[in-house]
């Protein structure tokens, strides 16, 4: 074959093909009389498998040496550097794209704007903490709040986490990027990512009142996380602001489930110490709310305690946490624990029922 016809059978170029031949990566043994290039059959395949690796991000050298190896390369171990070798590329390139849609967002009217903006972008991801701490601080900052959020969710030295949170809370109020920012790290396959977002939502009171999409209704999503710290510090963040927690114009037509999820959530937590006087806090704060009823606590705490598998400790915790409640049925609860079999439980239970009020003023939470 002619090498025209083999360029219109493979696809690949003409000048290609003599760069293959100039290499020795495609040499055709034969020659016409002429001494124009003679392909076989054997010749189109292997330009065919060139062209094919070279799909998968190989260089030509790389692809010379895995053909012309008489004990080929491991292609698993070929293919896994590959794949490592894009990751990095990819990586890179969206770095970039991150620095050139920040630098934009700021929306720079002159070329010094924007090695400002630089400056500060550079800074914020340096590896010498002081740098990221000064960039955020910077009172002439130009970093926008959604490089900011990228800061907060990698940053883990302490004092410097400190100011990229002040500098965000400050940004985060003229800026609606973070939400979705902090939505995709709600996503992430890390942890660590995932708790960081939540504390943002938690402690943000700029992200708290959005119109749409806020920081409640990524709270919300937050409480079926199957991280405790993560449904933990949800919870909490919610029972404190129970005002707007289960607003339907804020977590739609899920509003009760909603209430029942963050419910047991609060129960969970006093039962297993996980910052247990405040989750007794926020489930009365639930009550006096109207998210939930006073029988439906006291069921869902009883029936804890019922749990074979909840410590005596929990069960402690849970008899406590009744005494952060009142009305009726709290105290029909309580007289009926007063005989339990735990002395301890039995005691709590005493000492709780005595205090609380009589009969007549005894209709709403005790809230502190």
């Amino acid at each position: 074959m002619r090498i025209g016809e083999v360029s219109h059978r493979s696809g690949v170029s003409v000048r290609m093909l003599r760069h293959y031949d100039a290499l020795g990566l495609v040499s055709p043994q034969a020659r016409t009389a002429t001494g124009y290039r003679d392909y076989a059959e054997r010749d189109l395949r292997r330009i065919l498998h060139v062209e094919a690796l070279r799909s998968l991000g190989m260089g030509l050298a790389d692809v010379a040496e895995v053909l012309e190896d008489a004990d080929p390369h491991d292609p698993s171990a070929v293919l896994d550097e590959l794949i490592e070798r894009t990751r990095s590329r990819i990586a890179a390139e969206q770095e970039l794209l991150g620095r050139l849609e920040h630098t934009r967002s700021r929306a720079p009217e002159r070329w010094e704007d924007v090695l400002r903006t630089v400056a500060l972008l550079r800074a914020v991801r340096s590896d010498d903490p002081r740098e990221r701490q000064q960039a955020a601080l910077s009172p002439d900052s130009t970093l926008p709040a959604s490089a900011l959020v990228e800061a907060a969710l990698a940053e883990d030295e302490t004092n410097t986490a400190g100011a990229v949170r002040w500098a965000l809370a400050r940004a985060a109020a003229y800026d609606d990027a973070p939400l979705a920012l902090l939505e995709e790290a709600l996503g992430s396959a890390s942890v660590q990512e995932r708790r960081r977002a939540v504390g943002l939502l938690a402690d943000l009171p700029a992200l708290a009142d959005r119109p749409g999409r806020d920081a409640m209704t990524l709270l919300v999503r937050a409480l079926v996380d199957t991280d405790a710290e993560v449904r933990s510090r949800s919870a909490l963040a919610l029972a404190s602001r129970i005002g707007g927690t289960v607003d339907e114009a804020r977590v739609g037509s899920d509003r009760a489930e909603a209430a029942v999820v963050l419910r047991d959530e609060l129960v969970r937590m006093i039962v297993d110490g996980d910052h247990d006087v405040e989750a007794a806090e926020g489930l009365a704060g639930l009550v006096a709310a109207g998210a939930a009823t006073i029988s439906a606590v006291v069921d869902v705490l009883s029936q804890r305690m019922r749990d074979g598998d909840t410590s005596a400790a929990g069960r402690q915790r849970a008899v406590q946490a009744l005494g952060e409640l009142r009305g009726p049925r709290v105290r029909e609860a309580l007289s009926a624990l007063t005989g339990d079999a735990d002395p301890v439980v039995a005691r709590i239970a005493a000492y709780v029922a005595g205090r609380l009020p009589p009969d007549g003023s005894e209709l709403a939470p005790r809230c502190r």
